[in-house]
């Protein structure tokens, strides 16, 4: 992925972002507040090759990172970095600050919707044909998070996050490898869904949440879920009080 111009849905988002060339050789994309940088080394390290990091102040301590390897589609840096880039565009400064200090993940399955979807699923969160992506915690839950995806050679890439990494943002990054494959083990009449309802990616269900919040002042999960399917979102009761536990934070921490 060049660093000019990163692969994303919304190329605006990066305005007045600007490229920076090291002593070393490596490159830094930053965001104009400097809290946000995109690194690519001079010589970059197979599990290492990119970058993502967020700052508390230009000159500050890092909140967290986010590394990908050097075989991590261009499309997953490039979602994360625009939903990173559309917080800090945001005019409202608690806005700003979800990209630096959001909620983190809690439980993996609330960002891998795609899963629940497969029609060979013998249960809600099981899917009998072959994993295309997960997210796993590392080998001590507190360091963070694994995403893990297949390339078109088969073979795996990875990206890690520190454990403070915003959720929204992680989710961000799963949202070009949603598309779940062709299932084996689905019976030739499933066409969709068990419930023959599509699942919101959790970015999408949370933007049309916090408008519900706005609006009503309720963070419970009947409102929200009554205010989702309002919208035409289809969102379960499950998910809607997951989506209420997230929103319940953001508001404690001075965000919502």
């Amino acid at each position: 992925m060049s660093a000019a111009e990163p692969e994303s849905p919304d190329e605006d988002c990066f305005d007045g972002w600007s490229l920076h060339q090291l002593p070393d050789g490596g490159e830094v994309f930053a965001s104009p507040c400097q809290r946000v940088r995109l690194h690519f080394p001079s010589t970059p390290a197979w599990d290492n090759a990119v970058t993502v990091a967020a700052y508390n102040g230009p000159t500050g301590e890092p909140l967290w990172r986010a590394r990908f390897d050097d075989t991590a589609p261009d499309a997953v840096i490039g979602s994360l970095m625009c939903a990173l880039a559309h917080d800090l565009a945001q005019p409202d400064r608690y806005d700003q600050q979800r990209a630096l200090v959001g909620p983190a993940v809690e439980d993996p399955d609330d960002l891998l919707a795609s899963a629940r979807n497969c029609p060979g699923a013998t249960s809600p969160a099981w899917c009998g044909c072959p994993r295309p992506f997960g997210l796993e915690p590392t080998y001590l839950r507190r360091a963070g998070w694994r995403l893990w995806g297949r390339g078109d050679d088969g073979g795996r890439w990875h990206a890690h996050f520190d454990a403070a990494t915003p959720a929204h943002l992680i989710a961000a990054a799963c949202h070009p490898l949603e598309e779940h494959p062709a299932c084996a083990f689905a019976p030739e009449t499933a066409d969709g869904p068990q419930d023959g309802r599509a699942s919101a990616p959790l970015e999408t269900l949370l933007a049309a949440a916090r408008e519900v919040v706005a609006e009503t002042g309720r963070i419970t999960a009947n409102a929200l879920a009554d205010g989702v399917r309002a919208r035409g979102i289809p969102v379960g009761t499950e998910r809607a009080r997951k989506i209420a536990a997230i929103l319940k934070a953001e508001r404690a921490a001075g965000l919502l």
